[in-house]
């Protein structure tokens, strides 16, 4: 259930800056401009869970465990063998590195949002001022990781065994520290520069966390136009010499397919979530919005411990947008939301990757249930066009055989039974066909069409065995009469039904 959106504006400084760990986020631009700080008491203080201070070690407990050199006996003596193990371990660092860069990729891609507020979408330009907005994200998060160090050098590997295997490991340990501690630091930046947010967990199941969303707007201000334009030439005509036509202007024609503006946002999403819970990835349950599973298939396996779906019941929905261009926190828009839905994000500890609301549960549903439906559309179209055919010949079959029955019962050589059920299967094999056939062209109403034009082949069929009849005795002519009146009123209201509905 969603209650109406309400327009919040405060009369006084609203601030979004949180405390976590003795650091604020988002870090002032000017740490010596503290003029424009919030005071004190508008930070708002985020407690820390015990679990979050351990994750930085579990994560290098979970690195360590990928390195060849964990394998390795502790009684190895082959120093090549010592060499390899080594440098694989460096080599999967690397390898750790490559997924977490290629997992913030799909963050990025997942907070990313598009509007469109004037006109229709232009295509073109609405692809370009994503993929613009999506290189200022990734180069905002795209701080490069310190290399992983590699100690290898002639005079190292000259030592003996032991003294080399724990020069090697010592390393190996400092590696996957500096790794742990180096990626919870970007996370921290992310927070820092407005890409992630942060989660805090209160008692009885509730908490409440903050995410970004980096939102392009566009405003088409003009439809596709064509203008053409002519200029005649002030001198006599040339002649052209291929052609011998004379050339008397120019004729200029420019084509303008769209223009308008793009206007570039930051939105700040804080959610007040009740009955939460938190689950693996593999665990969870709620439904994801493509760019959401682009973003939790990127997880690599060393990580999908520590990454986790909150889900829970939202019970508030605060969104504080502004102008990425505006300088001043004054220009903000906030909409304060009293809504109830479904409210999941993923988070690793503390740190919101991504979220995403009941509008979005809602259009994903949309989206599924319309593909679905088509799918099972185009399916039945195909079986129709199969079927189409066949049911022709065996209308047209059981329709002969039905006159023909019908004949031999009045020259009583069968029974008259045989050619009513004939009948009454070449008018069932007829409403299959018909229906089949307004399946096959796409009528809006296939059943109300089948209806009707089954009644008006069916009355001709009856037609057809009335003047069977009519050679062999005499009988009313008022029978055909009727018969051909029913068959064109149900052609007629037949056809109507095949025009499209109009609401």
């Amino acid at each position: 259930m969603h209650a109406t959106p309400s327009l919040d504006r405060p009369t006084e400084p609203t601030s979004v800056e949180v405390r976590w760990r003795r650091r604020t986020y988002p870090l002032p631009a000017e740490p010596s401009q503290t003029a424009s700080d919030p005071p004190t008491n508008r930070i708002y203080q985020l407690r820390e869970q015990p679990e979050e201070k351990a994750l930085p070690d579990l994560l290098g407990e979970a690195l360590w465990s990928l390195l060849p050199w964990s394998e390795l006996p502790s009684d190895e003596l082959d120093r090549q063998a010592v060499i390899e193990a080594y440098v694989g371990g460096l080599s999967q660092l690397e390898r750790c590195q490559a997924e977490a860069k290629a997992l913030i990729e799909a963050c990025c891609e997942a907070n990313l949002e598009f509007r469109q507020e004037v006109g229709e979408t232009y295509l073109p330009a609405r692809d370009k001022a994503l993929k613009s907005q999506l290189s200022a994200m990734l180069s905002e998060a795209g701080d490069s990781w310190l290399p992983i160090r590699n100690i290898l050098q002639a005079k190292l590997v000259s030592q003996p065994l032991p003294e080399l295997r724990q020069r090697l490991h010592d390393a190996l340990v400092t590696g996957v520290k500096e790794f742990s501690t180096e990626f919870f630091e970007l996370l921290a930046r992310l927070v820092d520069r407005e890409l992630f947010g942060l989660v805090e967990w209160h008692p009885n199941h509730c908490c409440s966390y903050h995410f970004f969303k980096r939102v392009v707007i566009q405003e088409n201000q003009g439809a596709s136009q064509q203008v053409t334009t002519s200029y005649r030439n002030g001198r006599l005509a040339e002649v052209d010499s291929d052609e011998g036509d004379t050339v008397i202007g120019t004729r200029r024609t420019k084509t303008v397919r769209g223009k308008g503006q793009h206007t570039h946002r930051l939105a700040r999403h804080e959610h007040g979530v009740m009955q939460a819970i938190r689950t693996s990835i593999g665990n969870s349950q709620v439904i994801m919005p493509p760019p959401v599973e682009r973003l939790v298939n990127r997880v690599p396996a060393w990580l999908a411990p520590f990454v986790q779906v909150i889900d829970g019941q939202i019970f508030r929905e605060r969104i504080i947008e502004r102008d990425l261009k505006v300088a001043k926190w004054e220009d903000v828009e906030v909409r304060d939301e009293p809504i109830l839905g479904w409210e999941p994000a993923v988070i690793i500890g503390p740190y919101v990757l991504t979220g995403w609301g009941p509008r979005e549960v809602d259009q994903e549903q949309t989206r599924r249930r319309l593909l679905q439906e088509s799918r099972r559309s185009e399916g039945a179209v195909q079986s129709a066009t199969y079927r189409f055919p066949a049911l022709i010949v065996a209308a047209t079959l059981l329709t002969l055989i039905a006159v023909t029955l019908l004949i031999q019962s009045y020259r009583g050589q069968a029974s008259v039974v045989f050619s009513l059920l004939a009948t009454a299967t070449a008018i069932g094999c007829v409403w299959q066909t018909v229906y089949d056939f307004a399946i096959q062209r796409r009528y809006p109403r296939p059943f109300l069409s089948a209806h009707w034009m089954t009644g008006s082949i069916g009355l001709q069929i009856l037609l057809a065995q009335w003047l069977v009849a009519r050679w062999f005795g005499p009988l009313s002519w008022l029978t055909p009469v009727v018969l051909g009146l029913g068959a064109i009123v149900c052609y007629v209201v037949g056809k109507q039904s095949e025009s499209p509905v109009i609401e």
